[in-house]
């Protein structure tokens, strides 16, 4: 889990490299490890590069982070 922001995450200079694909979704990681899944079936006619601009994919990025963010309130209550 990251304790980023999002404008940390996608920010200048940030890349997002592809690990994998299965079963119709995409795996790519940020350079501090965040990992985020872009399914196959939103991405239309676009094209998919190994390396791409964090930028690029905000919306998978931000999506995977309010994912994320109850997880980040019970640690904050637990940690209290």
């Amino acid at each position: 889990m990251s304790n980023h922001s999002l404008k940390e995450l996608v920010g200048p200079g940030k890349l997002a490299r592809f690990l994998h694909l299965r079963a119709g979704v995409m795996t790519y990681t940020l350079d501090d490890g965040f990992r985020f899944e872009v399914p196959v079936s939103e991405l239309g006619d676009a094209s998919v590069h190994a390396e791409e601009r964090a930028m690029v994919l905000m919306k998978w990025i931000k999506r995977s982070l309010d994912k994320c963010q109850p997880d980040r309130e019970v640690l904050a209550a637990v940690d209290g």
